[in-house]
């Protein structure tokens, strides 16, 4: 992991006191996500190519259960850390009921049906919310690997709002360098693809008076909200002199919390579906199978 996302996790970690255990799973995925752990499982070329679907649409990937399950308790272990009882019990729970279940659940995490994974929680006596904020960002190393086997692959012309990998809404824009090109930055892959700068990534609206900024007053002077009347969206944009590596988008979403709080006072939202349903299909392999189900 970079060190820079060392240096804003050991600031969040003195500003909000109360994220100590969600931040310590907020760096273990990261740490995750920069690795190669999770790349030979990734097909070689993706299915959707040369369109304007995401790369991850209709692709079939498979991965060992126990790798995937091993990972999910590993995360919930490293929840429960401190003395909230409540994830304490989160993780006790959560650690025996996801056998046999969590190639589901990463499926699930991965599409974003997060209805599914409320009513897994509330069937076994889990407490919802926790558990669904944990499986959240648990797909974010596998999503992150394919970034990294197909990111070549995007296309210079990329004109979507939504990632060219993944289907997910930015977390945020950056502006990078002297000439401040606009770049569009994914959280859950960590990809990244330029964008215009008067144009909304959710509707895709150019009209001037459709579009406008907030400076919140206590924001940094190289932080700013941009927002569209047209489809209340909103996007968080930071100034950069080069862009955060893949894995620190994540945490630098998480350290930008302030303007998504702004924003929101405002009456301005994030979508709450993904810009693309992928239809990933994520399985375990079959006893004859091989290490790719397709797309090798």
């Amino acid at each position: 992991m970079m060190p820079t996302a060392n240096t804003r996790l050991a600031r969040l970690r003195r500003e909000f006191p109360e994220w100590q255990s969600w931040l310590t799973v907020i760096e273990a995925v990261a740490r995750e996500s920069a690795g190669s752990n999770w790349q030979h499982y990734v097909p070689r070329h993706p299915p959707a190519h040369n369109d304007q679907r995401p790369f991850l649409t209709a692709a079939t990937i498979v991965i060992e259960e126990r790798e995937i399950c091993g990972w999910l308790e590993r995360l919930f272990s490293l929840a429960s850390q401190g003395d909230n009882a409540t994830l304490a019990n989160l993780a006790r729970l959560s650690k025996g009921a996801m056998r046999g279940h969590s190639v589901a659940l990463l499926q699930a995490a991965v599409d974003g049906n997060f209805r599914h994974i409320e009513e897994f929680a509330l069937a076994r006596g889990i407490e919802a919310e926790g558990f669904r904020a944990v499986l959240e960002i648990a797909p974010l190393p596998l999503l992150h690997a394919c970034h990294r086997c197909w990111r070549a692959l995007i296309p210079e012309g990329w004109a979507a709002g939504y990632c060219p990998i993944c289907g997910a809404w930015p977390a945020l824009a950056e502006e990078q360098g002297i000439e401040r090109n606009r770049a569009l930055r994914c959280a859950r892959c960590g990809a990244g693809w330029r964008s215009e700068c008067l144009r909304c990534a959710y509707c895709s609206t150019t009209e001037h008076e459709s579009l406008t900024s907030l400076m919140p007053e206590s924001a940094r002077a190289t932080w700013r909200i941009d927002a569209c009347h047209n489809c209340r969206g909103y996007l968080k944009t930071v100034l950069v002199l080069q862009g955060n590596a893949p894995e620190e988008i994540l945490i630098e979403d998480l350290a930008t919390v302030e303007l998504d709080v702004a924003a929101l006072e405002a009456g301005y939202v994030r979508p709450a579906n993904p810009g693309y349903d992928s239809a990933l299909q994520l399985n375990a392999p079959s006893p004859v199978g091989g290490r790719w189900a397709s797309g090798a």
